[in-house]
């Protein structure tokens, strides 16, 4: 293929991964093609996590493709994850010299059988101790760039909410999916991940780190509007922090909203074994096995667990689960914070809050803000 020929098929190549991409987001969301615009955000479209999945899964089967969860929320519209699958199938098309033979990699097997035997603890130490030979960040100056921002929301209020992710080894951002549905054509909703969950990126060196490291992603989502932080599960934890260094510079939030955040000081080896078995059985599609996710699961709950977080001056509200973590033999997390303003409960395990009970979780976040 020539320039001139190369040059002149590449938008229609793009032109036919978008019709792609349209036709498989049709498919899923019931909406016909000529519903879709090419610059919609996938929320907008009414995807939800579970809807990301089927998507991501179906263009696997189109494309050949392997794909990462996380490719919706970091391209998310169908122009920008067509533009991402021509990028990819060119890279594929390119001739590789050979890769050595790939080494067995057992700590994401060790790890699950060790969880599931009742032991998460004693896998918490492990990867805490595997991450110790990883390099550490004092702040946003050495941590490197988190993860890019997924916009979960476009709306018209001047308020933006800006969602932290727990600290877990997830991939992609999952989370906040159909927490965000609420927030359509209402309000900006951003969810942002952490440095350090990939590669050989540091791990931070104390908690205050994590937080300076955090606050100046929020604070470029905030562009200068007030604000509102979210976390959920130890993204609570995460959102403390970063409100603290955030105040330390005048600039805090205007709250704080924690959902179904575990207090750290009472997270017992019988709740963190319990759970961390729950979230292998609840949501074993989005938890990763690879060695940099895992490591930094196990430096940063390592770090945070039984320590008191720095007292904040935001109004923090909190949102509990009521029920057991599901896959337990009625394990609870402790999750009534004291210095919380305002309190509320919903009819919810730890993991349903995030899925089938997201809508009373985000009522209850909007009548607040």
């Amino acid at each position: 293929m020539n320039q001139e020929s190369a040059a002149t098929s590449a938008p229609m190549q793009l032109g036919l991964m978008i019709s792609l991409v349209k036709t498989h987001a049709s498919a899923i969301s019931d909406l016909p093609v000529e519903q879709i615009d090419s610059h919609q955000l996938f929320p907008e479209l009414g995807f939800d996590s579970l809807m990301t999945v089927r998507l991501v899964n179906s263009l696997e089967q189109s494309t050949g493709l392997t794909l990462e969860l996380g490719v919706v929320s970091e391209n998310p519209t169908p122009a920008d994850l067509a533009a991402f699958l021509c990028a990819a199938l060119a890279r594929r098309e390119q001739p590789e010299p050979a890769a050595p033979p790939p080494q067995a990699d057992g700590i994401g097997a060790l790890f699950r059988q060790t969880v599931d035997a009742g032991r998460a603890v004693e896998a918490l130490d492990f990867l805490a101790a595997a991450a110790r030979l990883r390099p550490r960040y004092t702040g946003a100056d050495d941590a490197g760039p988190p993860p890019p921002p997924a916009r979960l929301s476009r709306g018209t209020e001047s308020k933006k909410i800006i969602c932290l992710d727990s600290l877990g080894p997830f991939v992609g951002n999952f989370t906040y999916g159909r927490f965000a549905k609420r927030f359509l054509g209402t309000h900006d909703l951003y969810a942002l991940r952490y440095p350090g969950y990939a590669g050989s990126d540091p791990v931070p060196e104390s908690p205050a780190a994590l937080g300076k490291a955090m606050a100046p992603a929020v604070e470029r989502c905030a562009d200068g509007a007030p604000f509102v932080l979210v976390g959920y599960c130890s993204g609570g934890w995460a959102s403390l922090l970063v409100a603290a260094e955030l105040e330390s510079r005048g600039a805090g939030p205007e709250a704080i909203v924690l959902i179904d955040t575990p207090v750290p000081e009472d997270l017992s080896d019988e709740v963190f074994n319990g759970g961390t078995k729950s979230l292998l059985a609840s949501w074993p599609d989005v938890v990763s096995l690879e060695t940099p996710a895992l490591t930094a699961f196990g430096w940063h709950y390592s770090m945070l667990r039984g320590q008191p977080l720095p007292a904040v001056t935001t109004p923090v509200f909190s949102i509990r689960a009521t029920e057991p973590l599901p896959y337990t033999d009625g394990v609870r997390l402790n999750n009534r914070w004291p210095d919380s303003l305002k309190s509320a409960d919903v009819a919810a395990d730890h993991y349903s809050i995030m899925v089938t009970h997201a809508a009373d979780a985000a009522d209850l976040t909007a009548q607040w803000i």
